[in-house]
């Protein structure tokens, strides 16, 4: 057989490839979009790193153990479930006299009402779980980017002549118990005999609206994958199908209240096959937020920055979410696939390709 025959029948190879290759990267691409899925608030400034809390609901965390709190019912229900831990965080906290009240006005469903806390909220102290074993924090403020529905418990006491009330918040993602303190007012007069005086309410204080401030993140992490690549431009080989290893590393930069983020990022892939074609590159993209955990990104960026003669911008898009929490920083797991736009072949525009799966640390983005 020729040599003219053999890269014929080469070339008349790829061309059938193509359509599969293509196929595989749209599939890949698809199933990135069914991935399951910071702003700083001005008063946070002032707490210490551990005591800003960046998000509630997290499996580790919840004071409910991932009971979502999505009733009045459930709400007593809980309380019924964790009645010895309430009673025992109380006690620590030196509000043991108010356990009994508090515990049966939720079971009378009495001093209930529906909010919210949003980010720049702060709490003498909030409950939540270590290792199972229930903790508290104390002060803590909401360093989180978004508000979560909760249920406001007030329960009100006869001291020394005066009453008090005292102010709870339960989150209905994760029921860490956090109280938001208290106010005193003098116990009515007892009426004359002859007269009736109506009580005056007490209005509870209307919620302050916070500041919310913008905060980037910091991100790094290992990933591995493979690329098929157009390397010898005298068109003898046209794609080298290699393995990859290597590290990325960028910033994060919230976009507006939502989840979505500003991505920068660069990286060094490690070619398996060939060290000569190890790559420098660099991206710029958005992660939109999915769900509670999950985000999809796309973006563009230049691949071979230390290559002249095999630089090649490209497309990618992503998937992923939060995996776990690693000492106060959130790891997320991503998958990523990119398609190089050579130009210098017309035929083979578009083939070339990588597939990463890999490892992203947010630093400083922990839960609790």
């Amino acid at each position: 057989m020729t040599i003219q025959t053999t890269l014929a029948n080469r070339c008349y190879s790829l061309r059938l490839s193509h359509c599969r290759r293509y196929q595989a990267l749209i599939l890949l691409m698809l199933g990135l979009l069914s991935a399951g899925s910071a702003f700083a608030a001005d008063e946070c400034a002032t707490y210490p790193v551990e005591n800003r809390i960046q998000r509630l609901g997290g499996t580790h965390t919840s004071f409910a153990e991932g009971t979502f709190i999505d009733s009045v019912e459930t709400l007593q229900s809980q309380f019924v479930k964790y009645e010895s831990d309430i009673r025992q965080l109380l006690a620590n906290q030196g509000l043991d006299h108010v356990a009994d009240a508090l515990i049966e006005s939720i079971a009378r469903g009495e001093g209930i009402t529906e909010g919210s806390v949003k980010p720049g909220d702060d709490f003498e102290w909030l409950a939540w779980r270590r290792n199972k074993v229930a903790v508290t924090t104390a002060p803590v403020c909401l360093e989180t980017t978004r508000d979560y529905e909760s249920y406001n418990v007030a329960v009100s006491l006869e001291e020394d002549g005066n009453i008090t009330t005292y102010h709870f918040t339960l989150p209905k993602i994760c029921m860490n118990l956090a109280f938001a303190g208290s106010e005193t007012v003098a116990a009515p007069v007892p009426p004359a005999p002859a007269a009736v005086i109506a009580p005056t309410p007490v209005a509870a204080p209307e919620p302050v609206a916070m500041a919310k401030d913008e905060g980037v993140n910091a991100f790094f992490g290992p990933f591995i994958g493979m690329e098929s690549r157009t390397r010898d431009l005298c068109n003898c080989i046209h794609d080298e199908d290699s393995g990859l290893a290597g590290l990325l590393g960028g910033i994060l930069i919230p976009l507006g209240e939502s989840r979505n983020n500003l991505l920068f990022e660069v990286g060094a892939a490690a070619n398996l096959n060939e060290s000569k074609w190890s790559s420098l590159f660099a991206d710029i993209g958005v992660d939109f937020g999915v769900g509670e955990r999950g985000f999809i990104g796309t973006g563009i960026g230049v691949w071979d920055i230390n290559a002249s003669e095999s630089r090649d911008l490209n497309v990618y898009l992503q998937g992923g979410r939060d995996a776990w929490d690693w000492g106060g920083h959130t790891v997320q797991w991503f998958v990523q696939g990119r398609v190089f736009l050579d130009n210098d072949d017309v035929e083979d525009i578009g083939t070339d390709y990588a597939v990463l799966a890999g490892l992203r640390v947010i630093l400083g983005r922990g839960s609790q």
